[in-house]
């Protein structure tokens, strides 16, 4: 029972990580419930309405994705203010990995992206082009491997037999 705290659809990056989502339930065989998915802004009180959304659920979910760490903290505080408590009723992971992910308490679980390596990679890219003679000659340049993201398991998930 794995919710999802998604942005708002006008960011490209938003739509990937609901898409991550997506398939990383077909891929664990879990099914998709539409009433899991709920919008958020990617602001810390985003994050706090949407958990009050999923808390409302006749079936609360066990676990939260949050495709931000700051919508993460906020969903952490309206599971606080209902008295529950993380992870043991509910699990929750972020994005992003700021830095203040690891001084909450209990420290966010969360997906880190390797922000060198894709600030390198943009670098390399943009000189690429702006070397170029022409822009048919940046549209022949070798495609790029894609910046794997890091999951930095913390105290805020359980175990998958106590969810």
């Amino acid at each position: 029972q794995i919710a999802c705290i998604v942005g708002p659809s006008k960011f490209s990056y938003s739509d990937q990580r609901l898409d991550g989502y997506y398939h990383a339930l077909a891929e664990a065989g879990i099914a998709l419930e539409e009433t899991f998915i709920v919008q958020g802004d990617f602001r810390i009180q985003g994050g706090e309405m949407a958990m009050q959304q999923l808390l409302q659920l006749p079936e609360r979910p066990t676990a939260v994705f949050a495709c931000n760490d700051l919508m993460a903290i906020g969903a952490i505080k309206t599971i606080r203010q209902q008295g529950l408590h993380i992870p043991n009723d509910i699990s929750i992971v972020g994005y992003d990995d700021i830095y203040l992910t690891q001084l909450l308490d209990p420290p966010l679980t969360t997906v880190a992206q390797p922000l060198s390596s894709i600030t390198q990679e943009a670098m390399t890219l943009l000189l690429r082009q702006m070397n170029s003679k022409t822009a048919a000659d940046s549209s022949t340049s070798s495609p790029h491997d894609a910046i794997e993201p890091k999951l930095i398991m913390r105290q805020s998930t359980a175990p998958q037999e106590v969810i």
